[in-house]
């Protein structure tokens, strides 16, 4: 997504927050470290690039906003702020390490060159290696000058317990359902079910208006398919897993832990109206009338986990994580019993 775009203006769902953060700065009580934290497609970096922002410019707004126009300001939308650093995983790297992180310390110690603070963003804050959090320990608790952190963690429960408790906490919860489809419509050029799209995002906004802009409803299609094949034995599990990899492995595993899921919801309590994916709902209700809850379950588990093993380690195989969910689904063709629920 245009990160410059959906920083211009502030994120309906992010008003509270920034409410709360414009009054500490008026007050001059802003904490000097923040985590903020909310889940992926919340908009979370989006908030920290704009603060961060705010936090350098030479003529703020009343509300605290970025006027704009002030060199400050300029040299932030161009990415070449002196004062404005972003500490992030290195291209191809999976954890942020004490390189970048000893680079950061060493910079915050110089004088800043606008006069105003230093602002730091480290994104994402559960990435760092153990050696770089206890690097930044002493930096977050005796910041020099009026340098200010701004964590973002999209899984702050990572977040090692000694920096957690340096910052102070900021949370970004599942935003307004009725303002998140607002936002999603008046972004799209062409109608859409935004409902549906948010829905399989997870209720996350920006996940969605990605999913929209790539197309990936039709892949969706797709992968539902080939899973359909593979359960019915007229597939061979490694040629699919093959093509999940293509589309994605972190969306194909989400989009079938969701498919596993709304099975479990109509094997057990015909609950159609609390499906997520309900365009392939006929689909979803033949698998789950053909096929025992429990291995639907087990199915639920083995794409959690597969996630969880490409989420945490850059250098775990793709293709064999996604041949191990496609053997699973395999597995779950078996006639389905009264020994089975």
């Amino acid at each position: 997504m245009d990160l410059s775009r959906t920083m211009a203006t502030l994120l309906p769902w992010h008003n509270p927050q920034w409410t709360l953060l414009a009054d500490a700065c008026k007050n001059q009580r802003l904490g000097h470290a923040l985590l903020l934290r909310g889940r992926q497609g919340f908009g979370v970096p989006q908030f920290a690039r704009r603060l961060a922002r705010a936090l350098v410019c030479r003529h703020p707004m009343s509300d605290k906003r970025p006027c704009g126009i002030c060199r400050s300001c300029s040299l932030s939308n161009a990415g070449s702020h002196p004062d404005l650093m972003i500490v992030e995983p290195d291209q191809g790297k999976a954890s942020i390490g004490i390189v970048p992180v000893r680079r950061l310390i060493d910079a915050l110690g110089l004088a800043p060159k606008f006069g105003g603070p230093k602002v730091a963003i480290l994104s994402p804050a559960e990435l760092l290696t153990r050696e770089a959090s206890n690097s930044l320990l002493k930096t977050l608790e005796e910041p020099p000058g009026d340098a200010v952190f701004l964590l973002v963690s999209h899984s702050a429960a990572k977040v090692p317990p000694t920096v957690r408790s340096r910052c102070q906490l900021i949370d970004f919860p599942t935003p307004c359902r009725r303002q998140a489809c607002q936002w999603l419509a008046a972004q799209m050029p062409q109608p859409a079910d935004v409902e549906l799209v948010l829905d399989i995002a997870g209720g996350a906004p920006i996940r969605a208006l990605d999913m929209m802009q790539a197309d990936h409803l039709p892949l969706r299609g797709k992968v539902l398919e080939s899973f359909v094949d593979v359960v019915s034995g007229q597939a061979d599990p490694l040629e699919v897993a093959k093509l999940w990899r293509v589309s994605g492995t972190n969306e194909v595993l989400q989009w079938l832990a969701s498919m596993a899921a709304d099975c479990i919801k109509l094997s057990c309590a015909e609950a159609s109206s609390r499906v997520v994916n309900r365009d392939i709902l006929p689909a979803l209700t033949s698998l789950a009338q053909a096929i025992a809850p429990r291995r639907f379950f087990a199915l639920w588990d083995c794409c959690i986990q597969a996630n969880k093993d490409h989420g945490g380690s850059a250098g775990l195989n793709d293709q064999l994580l996604l041949e191990g969910v496609a053997m699973t689904c395999t597995a779950l063709a078996h006639p389905r019993s009264s020994s089975s629920h």
